[in-house]
């Protein structure tokens, strides 16, 4: 195989990997308000499969999608009267908890989850 033929082959490669680094990833928390359960799923190559996950891992007949990310951070935050918010960021996982913290007053994490490369 000609030298030139390698060399493209190579770069070829590189840029496939760099893609696959760069790739979207998604992630989700799935939420009880009844039972206060949660389950949550990352890393995932969909948002429908990162919510399908979520969901499995939050066995309550009133689960529900709290949140979703792509390619950063989401939190949860409750109160001690119930109430609840979640926020997500792509710039740090302090703020996706400080959008959703004040919302809830008094409230504390829940879950937190990140998703990215």
């Amino acid at each position: 195989m000609p030298i030139v033929l390698k060399r493209i082959l190579l770069l070829a490669l590189l840029f496939s990997l760099a893609a696959q680094a760069w790739a979207e990833k998604y992630g989700a928390i799935a939420y009880s308000p009844a039972t206060g359960k949660w389950g949550y799923s990352n890393q995932c190559d969909s948002r429908q499969r990162a919510e399908q996950l979520a969901m499995e891992n939050c066995p309550a007949a009133d689960a529900r999608i709290a949140i979703w990310v792509k390619n950063g951070w989401a939190a949860l935050y409750r109160n001690s009267s119930g109430a609840w918010h979640s926020a997500w960021s792509s710039n740090s996982l302090e703020e996706a908890e400080r959008i959703a913290r004040a919302k809830v007053p008094g409230g504390k994490r829940v879950c937190w989850v990140y998703t990215g490369t």
